[in-house]
């Protein structure tokens, strides 16, 4: 699956009917608001009914079968852990759901552009994908945070033996390298570290 390109995931697991509950949680949003069912709507929508509604698409798009295939876009794993952790940030204070719109309207649109919501979705995932301090602290969710906290921080050793020499001893000249290149940041106009 590594080696497969993206493009051929994306063809290989069509989207299909996939997001056919998110779709039809939108016309029954606009229809409960009188609203009519265009992309303007997402626009008219208050912040709780964007929630939800974002909800929705980032539960369906876990499922479809594409996210277990695509790499994760900064950590390990698959785009389906970058999906959960978006959805678990949903509820922090600082998630900004204007950002959310640009994915959601090709997911809206007909007919569907596989690759353009798979875009979006990477696209989307950067701001929020490493603030564990913005998950909600309540036990819908609680048992999520430690498998994303274990992704997030991988295997931590501390106080390993020997770590220098069994890490860097086939390195040459490391020491006089080191002392080399640190002395480099120490000089110039606007030096990046200072004797002070």
């Amino acid at each position: 699956m590594a080696d497969q390109p993206r493009s051929k995931i994306i063809e290989d697991n069509p989207i299909g009917n996939g997001l056919d509950t998110f779709r039809a949680s939108f016309n029954t949003v606009c229809a409960d608001r009188d609203i009519p069912c265009t992309l303007d709507a997402l626009g008219q929508l208050d912040q709780e009914a964007l929630r939800n509604f974002t909800r929705t698409f980032l539960r369906a798009a876990q499922n479809l079968p594409a996210a277990d295939l695509l790499p994760a876009t900064t950590r390990r794993g698959t785009l389906r852990s970058d999906l959960l952790r978006l959805e678990l940030s949903l509820d922090s204070d600082d998630f900004d759901l204007d950002r959310i719109k640009p994915l959601l309207n090709p997911a809206l649109a007909n007919p569907l552009d596989d690759a353009l919501i798979w875009d979006r979705v990477h696209d989307v995932q950067t701001p929020w994908l490493r603030k564990t301090s913005s998950f909600a602290n309540s036990s819908e969710y609680r048992e999520y945070i430690n498998n994303v906290l274990k992704e997030e921080l991988s295997p931590i050793y501390i106080r390993l033996p020997d770590f220098h020499k069994i890490y860097f001893s086939d390195v040459p000249n490391l020491e006089t390298v080191s002392k080399t290149f640190f002395k480099s940041y120490l000089e110039g106009n606007n030096p990046l570290f200072s004797n002070d």
